[in-house]
């Protein structure tokens, strides 16, 4: 009987405990993905030696089992991006960071108080400015958020398409999942601030704009 089990564990389990990373060059990894700023471990993939929970390297030994070869074969055919995130992830066991916690603060000016959003209003007086509120930005920005949201997702995606090149071609394992959540941020309190932000406010670059009539000060 074939042992189910999730896509996420086995790549971990083939590339890992199996030793098949061991056969990747760096350009398995795709172009400039090994030199990605994104998560210090992935510089993990590059090591010259893995080594398994029983202390020695598996690399060689010539027991490497037969569905592990045939996982790292449906690897090296993968799109070479997907291919670098599955590796290097699969290698330490871990995820794309998603779990950014977006803030709302205010816009600090060059005096090094925040940046007033002044607004044209009509008196008893005749016209004047009134201070309506202050400039506020995302920290850390929508555009980083959401490019962490993004490249999680392409991982998972790496997996999905694997799991599928996988089916009927293993001998003792069925391959399935991915378990893990597409959208993991989903009823979170930065999918929603991310959400409105991104919706109401015509957000430009890191910064929520505002409409034209009014000035900063």
């Amino acid at each position: 009987m074939r042992k189910i089990i999730d896509i996420e564990a086995l790549v971990h389990w083939t590339l890992g405990d199996q030793g098949v990373a061991h056969e990747f060059g760096e350009e398995a990894y795709g172009a400039g993905y090994a030199a990605s700023a994104w998560e210090p471990i992935e510089r993990l993939a590059q090591l010259g030696t893995l080594v398994d929970g029983r202390g020695g390297s598996r690399f060689g030994s010539g027991d490497i089992h037969r569905d592990a070869l045939t996982i790292g074969d449906a690897i090296r055919s993968m799109e070479p991006d997907a291919r670098g995130m599955v590796i290097c992830y699969g290698i330490t066991g871990g995820r794309p960071s998603w779990d950014y916690r977006p803030e709302l603060r205010a816009v600090i000016g060059a005096n090094g108080k925040p940046a007033l959003i002044r607004e044209r209003v009509k008196g008893l007086r005749g016209w004047r400015d009134d201070v309506v509120g202050c400039e506020l930005e995302l920290r850390p920005s929508i555009e980083v958020t959401r490019e962490a949201w993004a490249r999680y997702q392409a991982w998972w995606m790496g997996l999905a398409f694997l799991q599928a090149l996988l089916r009927g071609r293993l001998a003792d394992h069925e391959a399935t999942g991915p378990r893990a959540p597409f959208e993991p941020w989903i009823g979170t309190d930065a999918e929603a601030l991310v959400g409105v932000v991104f919706r109401e406010h015509g957000v430009r670059g890191d910064t929520m704009a505002d409409a034209p009539p009014r000035k900063t000060a």
